[in-house]
């Protein structure tokens, strides 16, 4: 685990970078990103104030969750670049809503 303090408490980053980066980078909505995590939306929309904020403050969270999207990115395109058409989820119309790049 990556163990972060906020207000005196111990908790496990990895639920904050997930659900900063299912809003940062997939544009998620705080209820699609409750229903993806199973946490209440208030709980969402607190981890990604949290996540707003440590990335703002933190320089090395900063680089981690920096480093983490790269990764995330580069392998959903590489495996956007060897899906053949015939299993593209994405439709001719170019509708992609559904579309993340979280596995």
């Amino acid at each position: 685990p990556w163990i972060l303090l906020a207000r005196g408490q111990a908790f496990d980053a990895w639920n904050q970078i997930e659900t900063g980066l299912l809003r940062d980078l997939c544009g998620l909505t705080l209820r699609e990103i409750s229903l993806s995590t199973g946490r209440a939306e208030s709980t969402v929309a607190r981890l990604c104030e949290r996540h707003r904020h440590r990335l703002a403050e933190d320089s090395e969270y900063a680089d981690r969750v920096s480093n983490i999207a790269s990764a995330s990115l580069r392998k959903g395109a590489a495996i956007g670049a060897a899906a053949s058409p015939d299993n593209c989820a994405v439709s001719d119309e170019g509708e992609s809503g559904s579309d993340h790049l979280v596995e």
